[in-house]
C-alpha cells in the first residue's frame, strides 16, 4: 500500500478521534450527558475525552510528518483495508455515532420505550460496598437535599448508610404526608414498598410522566420515572399507580400529582396505588431521570 493512502487512513484515524472527543466535549458542556450516564461516571468520562483527545493529535501529527511510520510490523490484520468499498464501510461505523450523537443527544426516554421493558411497581434494596463522591448533603429527619453549590441537573446522591435508611424509614412512618423527592426517590419507594401498611392512607405527592398500560382502564395510569444506576443502558422503569380522573391525559405528560395511598393486587403482587386528589400538568424537568441509591455495607 503506498504512502499517501496510509497517510489518508491516518489522518480519518485522527479526525474520528477527534470528532468523539468534540462529540463528549459538546455533551460535558451542554449538560446532555446526565442523559446517557450517571454523575458518578462523570470522572472516567473526563479521563476518555483527554485520552481520545491526546490519541486524535497523534494520528494527525504522524500523517503530517517528514518521515511517518505507519507500519508495525508485526502482522497484516492492523492495515488499513485494501479498496475504497471496505474502507468506507469501516469508517462509516465510527462516524455514523458521532453525526447521530451531535443530532440527537438530547433525546429523553418515554413511554414508547417503557412498553418494551416490564415497568417495576416495586423495588430492590441495593447493597454496594463502595462510596459515591458528592456535594449533597441529605438530613434524612426530613427527608430533603441540601445542595452544596451544586447543578442540580448534575448532582448524585452519596449511598446511604443502613442507619440512614432506618432514619428516614422512621420519619416518612411519622408523617401524615410527604413528597417524594428526587433524589431519595428509589429509598423512598423501597421504604414505601416494604412497608406498605404503614403508609395506607397517608398523603404522598410524587412527580413523572404518564403512562398506561394495555390492560388499564381509562382511570388507571403510572406516575413513571427512569431510573439509573451507571448508564442509560441499565435504565429500568419504576412508577406508582394512579387512579382518578385521568382520561384525558396522553401518554408522556408529566404531571405532580397529589394522592392518598392504597394497596391493590396486580399481576399476583400486592402494590401501592394512588387515589387521586389533585393532579397538575409540569414541564419536563431539566434531569428526567432519577438515580439508584445503594445501601452500603460497612
Amino acid at each position: 500500500m503506498n504512502e499517501q493512502r496510509l497517510r489518508t487512513h491516518t489522518l480519518l484515524k485522527g479526525v474520528i478521534l477527534s470528532g468523539f472527543t468534540l462529540l463528549l466535549f459538546k455533551m460535558l458542556l451542554s449538560g446532555n450527558i446526565t442523559y446517557l450516564i450517571a454523575p458518578k461516571m462523570y470522572p472516567y468520562l473526563y479521563f476518555t475525552t483527554v485520552v481520545l483527545f491526546l490519541l486524535g493529535v497523534l494520528q494527525i501529527f504522524k500523517c503530517t510528518s517528514d518521515k511517518p511510520s505507519f507500519d508495525c510490523e508485526c502482522c497484516e490484520e492492523h492495515r488499513p483495508p485494501k479498496n475504497t468499498l471496505c474502507s468506507l464501510f469501516l469508517y462509516s461505523l465510527f462516524i455514523l455515532p458521532i453525526v447521530t450523537g451531535f443530532l440527537f443527544a438530547d433525546h429523553i426516554l418515554g413511554s414508547s420505550l417503557a412498553k418494551n421493558r416490564q415497568i417495576q411497581y416495586n423495588t430492590n434494596s441495593t447493597l454496594s460496598t463502595s462510596n459515591t463522591a458528592t456535594a449533597n448533603n441529605v438530613d434524612y429527619n426530613s427527608g430533603q437535599v441540601t445542595e452544596n453549590n451544586q447543578n442540580t441537573t448534575t448532582a448524585q446522591p452519596q449511598e446511604m448508610s443502613q442507619q440512614d435508611y432506618n432514619t428516614l424509614q422512621d420519619t416518612l412512618e411519622k408523617k401524615k404526608s410527604f413528597s417524594v423527592n428526587d433524589k431519595l426517590y428509589m429509598p423512598t419507594m423501597n421504604i414505601v414498598q416494604d412497608n406498605l401498611d404503614s403508609f395506607i392512607g397517608k398523603e404522598i405527592e410524587t412527580t413523572g410522566f404518564v403512562y398506561r398500560e394495555k390492560e388499564f382502564t381509562n382511570k388507571q395510569i403510572v406516575i413513571a420515572r427512569y431510573v439509573i444506576t451507571c448508564c442509560i443502558a441499565d435504565a429500568s422503569v419504576y412508577g406508582l399507580m394512579a387512579k382518578g380522573d385521568v382520561t384525558k391525559l396522553e401518554e408522556d405528560t408529566w404531571v405532580r400529582v397529589k394522592g392518598r395511598l392504597n394497596k391493590q393486587e396486580y399481576h399476583s403482587m400486592t402494590i401501592p396505588v394512588f387515589d387521586i386528589q389533585s393532579i397538575e400538568k409540569i414541564n419536563q424537568p431539566k434531569q428526567p431521570y432519577v438515580y439508584d441509591i445503594g445501601i452500603k455495607i460497612d
